[in-house]
This record gives C-alpha cells, sequence and structure tokens, in this order.
C-alpha cells in the first residue's frame, strides 16, 4: 500500500470576538518538516522505499561515499538545485533518507535506460479495401518501459505511440516511413517525469518491408528531496528505449 509522505500542519489563530473562537483558514495550512527540510503542504511526496525493489537499497548499502560519485556513475546531473521552499516541484517529490537510498534510487532508473519490454508485437492494420499503391496513415501504440511494481504489473509505464505511411506492394503492405512519435509517463509516478523528443526518436526509425524499429528518446527527470546533507534537487537523464513492429 502506498504511503504519502506529506503531512499538512494545521495552524489555528484565536481570534477572541464576540462570536467566539475563530478556526483556522486554510490559507494557514502552510508547511511540514522532512528530513529538517522545510516543504510546501501542497507538494506531493513519496518515500524511495515505495517506488524502488528492495534489492537495489541491499546493492546500494555502503557502496559511495558522494553524491557526485553517485550522478557520475548513472548518468543523472542536476537541473536545479535550492531549497524547498523555493523550489518548483510541479509533479512532488521522492524523499530519501541518506547517501544509500539516493545511489538506490539513481542506480534503478540508470538500470532501466534502454530496455526492449514491447519488442516483436505485431500491428494488425486497417481491413478497409484500399486501392493498390495507395498510401495509408496508421499508428502504432506500446508499453515501451514499466516498472513492474504493481503485483508483477506496472505502478508506472512510459507508453509510446508513432505513425507511419505504408502502401500495398504486390498484396504485402510494406511501412514506408514512419511520420511521427510521442511518449508519456502513465500511472502513480509522484517526483518523476518524462520528457519526449520527438525530433531525436523520429531520427531513429529503421522501416524493412513489413517491420519498422525506432528507439524512443527522451529525458527523466527526478525530484528528491534528502536527508544526510542530499539536499533538494531536480535532477535528470537521457534514456532510450527500443519499438518494433510489424504490420
Amino acid at each position: 500500500m502506498m504511503k504519502k509522505s506529506a503531512v499538512l500542519l494545521l495552524s489555528s489563530a484565536m481570534l477572541f470576538t464576540s462570536l467566539g473562537v475563530a478556526s483556522a483558514s486554510p490559507s494557514q495550512v502552510s508547511s511540514t518538516s522532512i528530513n529538517d527540510v522545510i516543504v510546501p503542504a501542497e507538494v506531493d511526496t513519496i518515500s524511495v522505499r515505495d517506488v524502488i525493489p528492495a534489492e537495489y537499497f541491499e546493492a546500494a548499502k555502503g557502496k559511495y561515499q558522494s553524491k557526485e560519485d553517485i550522478l557520475k556513475d548513472t548518468g543523472f546531473t542536476p537541473v536545479k538545485t535550492g531549497r524547498a521552499s523555493t523550489m518548483q516541484y510541479d509533479n512532488g517529490a521522492i524523499i530519501v533518507n541518506d547517501l544509500d537510498e539516493y545511489a538506490a534510487l539513481l542506480t534503478y532508473y540508470s538500470d532501466n535506460n534502454n530496455q526492449t519490454i514491447a519488442s516483436n508485437q505485431t500491428f494488425e492494420g486497417s481491413s478497409n479495401q484500399i486501392s493498390p499503391m495507395a498510401i495509408v496513415t496508421d499508428s502504432v501504440t506500446q508499453t515501451v518501459w514499466g516498472d513492474g511494481l504493481a503485483a508483477g504489473a506496472n505502478l508506472s509505464w512510459i507508453s509510446a505511440t508513432v505513425s507511419f505511411n505504408r502502401h500495398d506492394s504486390a498484396g504485402n503492405w510494406n511501412i514506408v516511413s514512419v511520420t511521427d512519435s510521442s511518449s508519456s509517463l502513465l500511472g502513480f509516478h509522484p517526483g518523476n517525469s518524462w520528457q519526449h523528443d520527438r525530433a531525436a526518436t523520429n531520427a531513429t526509425a529503421n522501416v524493412n518491408g513489413r517491420t519498422a524499429q525506432i528507439i524512443i528518446k527522451g529525458v527523466r527527470t527526478l525530484s528528491i528531496i534528502g536527508g544526510g546533507g542530499i539536499g533538494e534537487e531536480i535532477i535528470s537523464r537521457p534514456q532510450s528505449f527500443s519499438m518494433r513492429w510489424t504490420t
């Protein structure tokens, strides 16, 4: 069961009027303290141990002595650092308590780069009667990455959609070009976001008869609030995932 780390601190003011004691207003719900970091109450947070498999914590235990070494080994780079009161955690934040948890988090998402989860899927095209040599525009959607954390299913996943052209050549609907792509991170993923790189993805397209392959490219961003000197930061790294389909 997912735990939400954000705890609202409610303050109240005593107003002595002829009507008695007034209750606290919504504007007085302001912040909470996590690992000695003051976090705005509106920031949705989750513990790293709720989203990372246990084996990553065992593997990371005592392995690193500095945050810089972890960043170097996992390929993540800082996008923004600062104080939580001034940082923009639009998609929430992941709470880590020490360097080992920080290493487990970054290693997990680094290891999940360039997976081929949805390869060799077959796309069933339109069954409409189309004149020979007519160009048909179709699309295919696949899950290209998933965390596998929800009892064998995915708690969060990246779904990609690719549009392509094909035509009939001697009864074979050959793919002639890939025209566009998109991808997004879906499911439950506080502190974790994904930005699709359309131009870089489209440039990787490779078509061969009725089969096509493309490398879904983008940037994963992690928003972190940490103890043990880690502090508040937003880090990111490019990632890619293979996608293949047959018409």
